[in-house]
């Protein structure tokens, strides 16, 4: 899954309703370093009702460690068995091109 996609779905897990005391708190964890990132950013609250708009907002941060820890922390704790499956894990490195998910269907176009 690539980055900005793992950040969506640690918000939308965190923010289903009944979800355990542990994926709450990193929720809030996730949702404190976002506003932090973002300061007072009236877009981050209205995002939440456009997923294109908070996936073009949250692209930026798609190569912040501590934002995707964050995220993946919601995901482990929303979805332990996933999570130990290595279902939310990226890792990438000096790639030029990389996508990450499931079903992905992408042309690309490389000059040097």
């Amino acid at each position: 899954m690539d980055p900005v996609t793992l950040i969506l779905e640690a918000l939308a897990a965190g923010a289903a309703a009944g979800v355990t005391a542990g994926v709450t708190d990193a929720y809030t964890g996730l949702k404190n370093l976002l506003v932090r990132r973002f300061g007072d950013d009236p877009a981050l609250e209205d995002a939440g009702q456009d997923p294109d708009l908070l996936r073009e907002l949250l692209g930026g941060l798609g190569d912040d460690p501590e934002v995707l820890r964050a995220a993946s922390a919601v995901l482990e704790s929303a979805d332990p068995q996933g999570a130990a499956a290595g279902k939310y894990t990226v890792t990438v490195y000096g790639s030029k091109g990389v996508t990450i998910g499931d079903h992905n269907q992408i042309t690309q176009h490389f000059t040097e």
